[in-house]
């Protein structure tokens, strides 16, 4: 059923009821045309259905002003609806001609408000005080539903919205090829919006389905103000052509323009990547595994070229490395609570790292946010602490990627922008429903929807490496790949090197730290100096994956404790099933000027 929205609909049954009580009391005081200074004399609507599927409506309203002098009249046509899913379904409908009942046209006036097309008919330097004849003819593509067993015109052919009575209201319906009569169906319904009453009839006659009024209380006019005459009729699938799917889909798509956003967006956002989120194209993209880190990256720097993103691993990494290095300890404490067992860690500061030259600033911001003025302190102490410092850590690392040549910008203030914006256009759909829905139908929810997401997916790929960053990221790819594939043999040449430690927090930020350590697990038996623990069983069955378990323990307490933050203080349908007047395409109303 048409409908235009839900507080239009609430509206229009609340104007019936008040109507149809207003007339259970006033009786025949309202059944007198002659208490009403103007009103319609004849209403008859002529509609030929065409052979493409289209419609051409002919409105005869002969207008009294004999009582009272006018310009002419106002007719506004509903032309833009609701399917039952929420899309818009808007009637095309194009004026042919609007003139007297001698052919001569009528001046007039034609606009869209809201949901109607507007035709102001006459003459604004003269006045009418007789019968007028306003003969408005227009056609109307995507009137029809087509449904399996027939095609069927619902049809609101007077509108329920006019403030004056009608009498000899009447709609004739013409069809193509002169269907068989038995093969025709026709109904109608009468009353304010929303009314099921049936004051009326409807005979098929050669073809022909003609409709006219039949009020039972024969001292009163047809149609009293708000009330109106709706017709259905019902005919075989072939009679008309059908319109094609490509027209559907361009109607549909014109109506509901909203679901081209998400197309427009991903094609702009594929642009944006194409053109700044991809990494520049380098000539040497062989993987050759090396043993040393490139550049002397830092393990936080070789996960961040890596992802384009400084995650709390890589933050991990760099205290594991600082330790390997010499410059802390870690010491695991097991404490008992009854029959509890748990886990903490100290961390003790044994050289100065502030003043050290070799250390890269985000290690010294690291180690200042882990010790802050301390020399020693334990794990369990920086719970809803550590986090305040992450974001000047990831600042500082992007920083100096960034100063060194391995990034054009902050990728984290790239991801941002595309966030932001993906962030925002999400919300207003999602939280502005409601009111994109009166305005634009469910296609501009659905569309910005989709677009905002289509952003957000895209933002994780929109920051791009130079062309340095690109080298070097192969260069990292050889050093994932020499731990990726170690083996014992080849391993025991770097043993004077320690290789196993130093690259440790390699792999972990890499996350191969588990083969990594596998393959030493039978080279390496020796506990490392920076890491002790009062278990007995860390010294008495140590290994290298012995070590990784309790470095994992460690990981996994850092990133719960270096994250904990303290809490903040419609048109169309069937006529034949539950119709009613005022349903149906068509309708509106009108009123004198």
């Amino acid at each position: 059923m048409p409908i235009t929205s839900s507080f239009f609909r609430l509206m229009m049954k609340l104007a019936a009821t008040i109507a149809a009580i207003t007339l259970l009391f006033t009786g025949s005081a309202m059944a007198k045309t002659e208490d009403w200074l103007w009103d319609i004399n004849s209403f008859e609507t002529n509609i030929q259905i065409q052979q493409n599927g289209s419609i051409v409506v002919s409105e005869k309203i002969i207008a009294d002003f004999t009582k009272e002098k006018h310009h002419g009249i106002v007719r506004y046509i509903p032309v833009k609806y609701r399917d039952s899913f929420g899309n818009k379904l808007n009637l095309r409908l194009s004026l042919i001609s609007i003139k007297d009942e001698h052919g001569k046209d009528w001046n007039f006036e034609q606009s869209n408000e809201g949901e109607n097309v507007v035709f102001k008919i006459g003459d604004p330097d003269t006045y009418l005080q007789d019968l007028a004849v306003f003969i408005i003819t227009y056609k109307v593509d995507r009137a029809l539903t087509y449904f399996n067993d027939h095609t069927e015109l619902y049809w609101n052919a007077t509108g329920t919205e006019w403030d004056v009575p009608m009498r000899n209201v009447k709609t004739i319906i013409s069809l193509p090829s002169n269907p068989a009569d038995k093969d025709l169906k026709a109904t109608c319904f009468t009353g304010g919006y929303g009314s099921g009453a049936q004051n009326c009839a409807a005979s098929i006659a050669n073809g022909t389905i003609t409709y006219e009024v039949t009020n039972p209380d024969q001292n009163a006019t047809d149609l009293y103000p708000r009330q109106g005459l709706t017709v259905v009729a019902g005919f075989p699938v072939n009679l008309v052509n059908k319109p094609s799917s490509l027209q559907q889909t361009f109607w549909f798509l014109a109506d509901n323009w909203g679901y081209f956003l998400p197309i427009f967006t991903f094609a702009l956002m594929y642009y944006l990547w194409k053109t700044r989120g991809r990494d520049p194209v380098v000539s040497r993209t062989t993987i050759m595994p090396i043993y040393r880190p490139p550049n002397g990256l830092t393990p936080t720097e070789i996960g961040t070229i890596i992802d384009e993103e400084v995650d709390i691993i890589d933050i991990n990494s760099a205290i594991i490395d600082l330790a390997v290095k010499g410059y802390i300890t870690i010491k695991e404490i097991k404490e008992k609570t009854w029959i509890f067992e748990s886990s903490d860690y100290e961390f003790e500061m044994i050289k100065d790292i502030q003043s050290d030259a070799n250390l890269k600033p985000h290690e010294k911001k690291i180690a200042s946010a882990l010790f802050d003025s301390n020399q020693k302190i334990k794990l369990s102490m920086l719970k809803n602490k550590f986090y305040k410092d992450i974001p000047e850590i990831k600042n500082n690392v992007y920083q100096e990627l960034v100063s060194k040549g391995y990034f054009p910008v902050n990728p984290e203030q790239v991801r941002s922008v595309y966030y932001t914006i993906g962030g925002v256009i999400t919300c207003v759909a999602f939280f502005g429903i409601g009111g994109l829905l009166t305005v634009f139908g469910i296609s501009v929810p659905l569309g910005l929807l989709a677009s905002g997401i289509i952003i957000l997916i895209f933002s994780s790929r929109m920051p791009a490496k130079t062309k340095k960053g690109v080298e070097t990221f192969y260069l990292i790819k050889g050093l994932e790949e020499f731990i990726n594939t170690a083996e014992k043999d080849r391993i025991k040449f770097q043993e004077k090197e320690n290789i196993f430690e130093t690259l440790l927090p390699y792999a972990m930020t890499l996350g191969l730290a588990s083969k990594w350590s596998k393959a030493f697990q039978e080279i390496y038996k020796t506990p490392p100096k920076w890491y002790s623990s009062n278990d007995p069983n860390y010294l008495n069955h140590f290994n290298t994956l012995y070590l990784l378990d309790r470095l994992n323990s460690v990981n996994s307490n850092m990133q719960s404790t270096f994250t904990s933050s303290p809490r903040s203080a419609s048109g169309g349908g069937s006529g034949f099933s539950g119709g009613f007047s005022g349903g149906g395409f068509g309708g509106g109303g009108g009123s004198a000027w």
